[in-house]
């Protein structure tokens, strides 16, 4: 069997604008708010409405790496049907099936009850497993339930979508009636996979640690400075003079800005640590998320 490459043979995808529309739409509300609700907690000095404020900021950033990642897998998902094989291409998640081991392709209309969709399916991507009687557990690997075809190999059933179902059954028929001269080896690839290679990385686990070692450190440490100075200076004057002390509480911001940085640069490190010729750039991206850590972390030493 020949190695798994890029893939070979007909490419298709599967629907996208709803998807794309629907998680965009999602960031950005989700984005909006969460810096809406970060500025007000700014703009008023009550202790109260600050830690609210800023905890509902949080809360609204906290799903914006979920909605970006289904967006983004949406928009690289593709389906390859070759001579060789069929390969399922969505994100993280990736299918290689070898010809000879497809059993059959159908529609999932035919179907004598309707397939459960997984939860979510309503905003465009379709992935999870459902168990369905008489096909066990059913893996989504879709976007579209009027264009959806179920897979069946090597004792697992798949639903994909293409966004021309015809075409792609055509497209298969051909291949199996070409034969399969050097059929795709077998291969799976999930998210997890992916996390425990990247945990089994020394340098990327030290680092990856090591900014959520400092990120922890700088909450512990606010939580400490605030109840024992009720007041502080957040600042200095372009002429080097202290602004006006005000609601140590207000310190705060830091660690959540910290907490922020720290996210975002875990899920881009790790973007760029899928291709091998890009891990040097992950490697940065961490060692950053760990600097501004420790930067802010001084910061706060030196305002206490």
């Amino acid at each position: 069997m020949r190695s798994n490459a890029a893939p070979t043979g007909q490419v298709f995808t599967p629907p996208r604008r709803r998807g794309l529309i629907a998680y965009g739409l999602l960031a950005l509300i989700f984005a909006a708010c969460g810096v809406f609700s970060l500025l007000y907690a700014l703009a008023h000095r009550e202790t109260i409405f600050f830690i609210q404020y800023l905890l509902l900021a949080l809360l609204f950033i906290a799903p914006l790496a979920f909605f970006i990642y289904r967006g983004y897998s949406l928009l690289k998902a593709t389906y390859a049907v070759s001579r060789d094989g069929l390969s399922i291409s969505w994100g993280l998640r990736r299918e290689d099936i070898p010809l000879p081991d497809i059993d059959w392709i159908r529609p999932a209309g035919d179907l004598t009850r309707p397939l459960p969709l997984p939860f979510l399916s309503f905003l465009g991507v379709l992935r999870g497993t459902v168990s369905v009687e008489g096909l066990d557990q059913v893996e989504f690997v879709a976007s579209s339930p009027p264009s959806l075809l179920l897979v069946a190999a090597r004792g697992r059933v798949f639903a994909i979508s293409p966004s021309d179902p015809k075409s792609f059954v055509r497209a298969f028929q051909s291949a199996f009636e070409r034969g399969s001269i050097s059929p795709l080896a077998a291969h799976t690839a999930q998210p997890t996979a992916f996390l425990g290679g990247l945990w089994s990385d020394l340098a990327a686990r030290l680092l990856i640690l090591g900014g959520f070692a400092m990120t922890l450190l700088l909450l512990v440490l606010t939580s400490f400075i605030i109840p024992a100075s009720p007041m502080l200076s957040l600042g200095y004057h372009a002429t080097g003079a202290p602004v006006e002390a005000g609601p140590s509480e207000r310190l705060m911001l830091l660690p959540v800005l910290a907490i922020i940085f720290y996210t975002f640069d875990l899920i881009l490190a790790a973007f760029f640590y899928r291709k091998p010729a890009r891990r040097l750039i992950a490697y940065l991206v961490w060692s950053g998320g760990l600097v501004t850590s420790t930067l802010l972390t001084i910061a706060v030493i030196l305002l206490a």
